[in-house]
């Protein structure tokens, strides 16, 4: 173990991946002023070398190594995660490619992050690897990156704030973009984004096959909004967030309820983006119905994957995202947590929530500079603290919760506040 590395990137040359590199080696200039030894890895040395000198040079960190792995080559996977204590996975779809990786990791007793949102990937990682990922003492952490760190993180914090024998009930969460030079996006983001709108009939069948747990509901069931609304408290309109931050927090609630501490408690949770105007309700309504349906067909995922800027209304395409678009915007997710006061003690009968906590959480650009710092800080902190943590696959708020996770992100970047 001791001539490992300590992080690679796998996936370093792609689009997300070059942000990945560049956070890195900025944190682990931070983390390690004497130098530690980190690598990259890919399929293609040159562009390898190119990434790795460019982020090594302005970050002032000694240069990573460079891996050749392919996800098509088991025994390449094997070699990388044989020859570093952690794997940072930045190749997506993960419905495609991220599987092999994951057996990769969990063989060669190596923790593993990545940065997907697509549920059926996750719901198949806990199911298959979980119980072999505790056996040999790993921390497995799927969906580290601003899908779904972000609300599964952000709940932790919200729930924090209710204190012994204060106690947080629901929570609701509300996610705005600011884009002043408008949206751009990577095609391997739009890939990652059919695919998992495609595999909605495989996650019924991993749902149905995973162990239930049954969490506990505290006070008045949660209201979930199918369908558009205006939220008064943000005075703005509301739609349903299908992604994966809903599930990943349900499982966050599920290790909590496993755990039963005494320190943390399961609550409800429900997760919309916010819109300024019902405009642009409209038009994404519009688009997620036509995206919807034709990514359950072959054909339809072939139309939509050979022509991304059209279906998305020019925000995906083939060409690199328009770095202005990406730097000039910036994300915030506010939280409204309902639960009962110190004050109200122990309910003896039906529990009446009597207080209201709000809180926030901003930072840069959601889809790639946030989740940079998202994962990298993630895979920092469990190198950090894996003898807190517990063993298997776990939510990032599992993994997580009792580390300075928070407090790492915000000194990169974020604004953790009650507002």
């Amino acid at each position: 173990m001791s001539d490992r590395s300590a992080i690679t990137v796998f996936g370093a040359s792609g689009f997300t991946g070059e942000f990945v590199v560049r956070q890195l080696a900025k944190s682990l200039k931070q983390e390690y002023p004497q130098g530690v030894s980190w690598a990259i890895a890919g399929r293609s040395d040159e562009k390898l070398r190119a990434i790795g000198k460019q982020a090594a040079a302005a970050a002032g960190v000694d240069e990573p190594r460079v891996v050749i792995a392919d996800v098509s080559d088991a025994a390449s996977l094997a070699r990388m995660a044989a020859a570093t204590r952690l794997v940072i996975n930045c190749v997506g779809p993960f419905r495609l490619y991220g599987e092999p990786v994951v057996r990769a990791c969990v063989e060669q007793h190596t923790d593993y992050v990545d940065i997907t949102g697509e549920p059926s990937f996750i719901e198949k990682v806990v199911l298959r690897y979980d119980a072999a990922a505790r056996d040999n003492g790993l921390v497995i952490v799927p969906s580290a990156g601003s899908d779904s760190a972000l609300s599964d993180i952000g709940c932790e914090f919200t729930a924090g704030k209710f204190r012994a024998p204060a106690r947080v009930s629901s929570i609701e969460g509300f996610l705005a973009f600011v884009n002043p030079n408008g949206l751009s996006g990577n095609i391997g983001t739009w890939e990652s984004l059919i695919h998992g709108l495609s595999s909605t009939d495989d996650l019924r069948q991993l749902r149905a096959a995973a162990p239930r747990v049954e969490v506990p509901r505290y006070g008045p069931r949660l209201p979930i909004h199918n369908w558009p609304f205006y939220e008064p408290r943000e005075k703005r309109w509301a739609v349903l967030h299908r992604g994966s931050d809903a599930s990943v927090v349900r499982r966050t609630q599920q290790f909590t309820v496993q755990q039963n501490d005494g320190r943390h408690f399961p609550f409800q949770f429900g997760a919309y983006f916010d819109f300024a105007s019902f405009f642009w309700v409209a038009v994404a309504m519009l688009m997620a119905v036509v995206i919807g349906l034709l990514a359950k067909f072959s054909f339809g995922r072939h139309l939509l994957l050979a022509y991304p800027r059209l279906f998305s209304l020019g925000v995906f395409s083939r060409d690199r995202p328009q770095m202005a678009a990406v730097e000039s915007s910036r994300f915030k997710m506010t939280f409204y947590a309902r639960g009962t006061s110190a004050a109200a003690g122990t309910p003896k009968g039906p529990v009446k929530p009597d207080w209201q906590v709000v809180t926030q959480v901003s930072g840069p650009e959601f889809g790639y500079l946030a989740c940079a710092i998202w994962v990298t800080q993630a895979a920092l902190c469990i190198l950090a603290n894996k003898s807190k943590m517990p063993r298997g696959v776990l939510t990032p708020a599992a993994a997580l919760r009792d580390t300075d996770y928070i407090d790492r992100v915000q000194t990169a970047g974020f604004r953790f506040e009650v507002i």
